[in-house]
């Protein structure tokens, strides 16, 4: 079952019909149908039913019952997601002149590296002129 398998289904269901449901995520509607195919054979039964020359879906009792397992597993799905991007420590990055990292940054970074000890700490030491480009 993949994320874009559960956001089909759950998009049909809004939508009410396969064509608008495929025009909505930018889809074919025979893209559209494969996925839909693809996450009920996974689940092992049916969430639509098809029928020719009908416009509007009709969902089984199991695919009513799917509708707040799928807006569950989504919402599971983002909170995964927001976890692995929070866990990805931001990276601190300083340059400095000789004179700045020599005498002010050390006890600057000591502090630092205390508060942030997860944190990577990238220090660049640059010559006045080539400092003085970077900032330009």
């Amino acid at each position: 079952m993949t994320i874009l398998e559960v956001e089909a289904f759950l998009n049909i269901v809004k939508s009410g019909s396969l064509t608008a449901s495929a025009d909505t995520l930018f889809i074919s509607q025979p893209a559209l149908s494969r996925r839909m195919d693809a996450l009920e054979k996974e689940l092992g039964y049916t969430l639509i039913l098809r029928k020719k020359g009908q416009r509007r879906i009709e969902l089984t009792a199991k695919g009513r019952a799917f509708i707040p397992l799928a807006e569950q597993w989504l919402k599971l799905w983002g909170e995964v997601r927001d976890l692995a991007e929070s866990a990805t420590p931001t990276t601190f990055r300083v340059a400095s002149v000789g004179s700045v990292s020599t005498y002010i940054l050390p006890g600057v970074f000591r502090s630092f590296m205390q508060a942030y000890p997860d944190c990577p700490l990238i220090f660049n030491h640059y010559h006045s002129q080539e400092a003085y480009a970077f900032v330009s």
